[in-house]
This record gives structure tokens, sequence and C-alpha cells, in this order.
């Protein structure tokens, strides 16, 4: 019960110990002098003080310790709590900075991937214009049978290309 008391409640608690305690206080004098004209009773009653005086001792020390054990685990569970939080932040920039190394490569390739794609296509292009300029030349030189010749192989190169 005490380990979930807050420090307000036990303040509350030690002091109504000490009202407490003024008052058996207050009662064993007014018992002493009662008592004081038998001996035996006096002795019996100095040492029903003395018992009560160290259950009283015994139990504050108790409950300090509690207390102690309580703020101990608390101090524990913050340095935890701070560690954890430490270690996740730390752990969300790395992730940030790889990701954003990731992004910049993908966008790299990327681009290179589409100026190869554009020179390829340039290139083709190129041939073919090519391909088209040699074949006319070669039907307006020659003669039928070569120009057949000559289409029948232009048309196999570009089959063959694509």
């Amino acid at each position: 019960k005490e380990e979930h008391m807050s420090a307000t409640d036990l303040e509350m608690e030690k002091a109504i110990a000490r009202e407490q305690e003024l008052h058996k206080d207050s009662v064993r004098k007014c018992l002493e002098k009662f008592a004081s004209a038998h001996s035996s009773t006096l002795l019996h009653t100095v040492f029903s003080g003395w018992e009560d005086v160290v259950y009283d001792v015994k139990h504050e020390k108790e409950l300090d310790s509690k207390q102690k054990e309580h703020d101990l685990k608390w101090e524990k569970h913050d340095e935890a709590t701070q560690l954890i939080a430490a270690k996740m932040w730390t752990q969300n920039i790395v992730a940030a900075a790889f990701q954003g190394w990731e992004d910049i490569i993908v966008a790299n390739k990327f681009v290179e991937r589409e100026a190869h794609e554009e020179a390829e296509k340039l290139r083709m292009k190129e041939k073919h214009e090519k391909s088209v300029k040699h074949t006319l030349g070669a039907l307006t030189r020659y003669e039928d049978g070569v120009w057949k010749h000559t289409v029948f192989q232009a048309w196999f190169g570009l089959i063959e290309e694509r």
C-alpha cells in the first residue's frame, strides 16, 4: 500500500504519527504520575513506553526504507525511459540519412537510364535514316534484279534490328 502513496500522503501519515506520538507521551506522563506511588506499576509503565517507542522507530524505518525503494525504482524507470528515447531518436536520424542517400541514388540511376535510353533512340534513328538513304541510293543506281535484292536485304536488316 505504501508503494502507491504519493509524497503528500506520506507526509500526512508522518504528521498523524507525530500527533499520535505526542498523545502517547501525554498519556504516558499522566499514567506515570498516577502510578508513581507503586514502583512495580512504574516499572511496567516504563517498559511499556519503551516498547511503544521501539515499535514506532521500527515502523518509521520500514516506511523510510519502502519510500527509498520506491524512489529508486522510479529513478531507474526514468533513466531507462530516457535511454530508450535517446536510442530511438538516434535510430530515426540514421534511418532518415540512409533513406535520403537511397533516394539520391535511385534518382541518379533514373536520370542515367533516361539519358542512356535517349542516346540509344538517337543512335537507332540515325542508323535507320542511314539505312534508308543507302537503300534509296542503291535503288536508283541498279537495275531491277539488283534492286529487288537490295530491298530484301534492307528489309531483313530492319527485321533483325528489331
